[in-house]
């Protein structure tokens, strides 16, 4: 296996203490909260409902939940393949919190199709901090509800490294998916394991012939070169998964 997976909250008025580690982290929230945010190398990431925010190798962070409600949000980890490796190090800052950059410096502003043309090229790294907010990305997942989409996995749609065009981070993809009403998937297998978070819906997946139901809410695992299926068990409503 190459990655972990957990569930974290930091509860109203917390904050977790600013560190960076080798390991890189994907983190989808589950439930964000107004002012709710995790700072990566300065850039400030809002953690609103479905947000997909990426912490890579050797990045400062901290969250904050300056809300009356818990944050909480999917943690995924490639700490296996690093302690197999042998190249887990940690380091914790010399603040609770770090300095966050001013408005005109952050990352933010220069993905999409424009950037600013006196910097270098050679200047953006391959793995940046990168906030994903889901109000952008479902529009993305309806837009395409005409077209058959995958055998395999439905309507799904891969996060991207906006420099790169590849995935997310060196170590980790992300995809989304939308299961229309009712759907059953052809089976397939691939060398990567997956984890799954469900955003709605209620189904389930047949793995190397183990029935897995989830329904929102729910994790759950598939094994690298795990023969797999997914079905919609909801006649009137989609299932969308992470």
């Amino acid at each position: 296996h190459t990655m972990n997976m957990g569930i974290q909250q930091i509860l109203p008025g917390e904050t977790a203490w600013a560190h960076r580690h080798s390991i890189a982290a994907m983190r989808f929230v589950v439930e964000g909260a107004p002012g709710a945010k995790t700072v990566v190398d300065g850039e400030p990431c809002p953690m609103e409902d479905f947000d997909l925010i990426l912490t890579p190798q050797w990045t400062w962070h901290d969250h904050h939940n300056p809300s009356a409600k818990p944050v909480s949000w999917v943690d995924i980890l490639d700490i296996p393949l690093m302690r197999s490796l042998n190249q887990i190090f940690y380091q914790p800052y010399d603040e609770i919190a770090q300095k966050e950059r001013p408005p005109s410096e952050r990352l933010g502003s220069r993905f999409g199709i424009v950037r600013p043309v006196w910097e270098e090229e050679s200047a953006h790294r391959a793995a940046v901090p990168m906030r994903y907010p889901w109000s952008e990305v479902e529009p993305r997942l309806k837009a395409l509800l005409g077209h058959d989409g995958s055998p395999h996995d439905g309507i799904a749609l891969e996060y991207i490294n906006p420099i790169t065009g590849g995935s997310t981070l060196p170590t980790l993809s992300a995809w989304v998916q939308w299961l229309k009403p009712g759907q059953k998937t052809a089976r397939h297998r691939h060398t990567s394991s997956a984890i799954y978070f469900c955003v709605r819906g209620e189904g389930r997946t047949i793995a190397d012939g183990v029935e897995l139901n989830w329904k929102a809410r729910d994790c759950f695992v598939l094994p690298n070169w795990c023969w797999h299926a997914h079905e919609n068990l909801r006649a009137g409503e989609e299932a969308v998964l992470f």
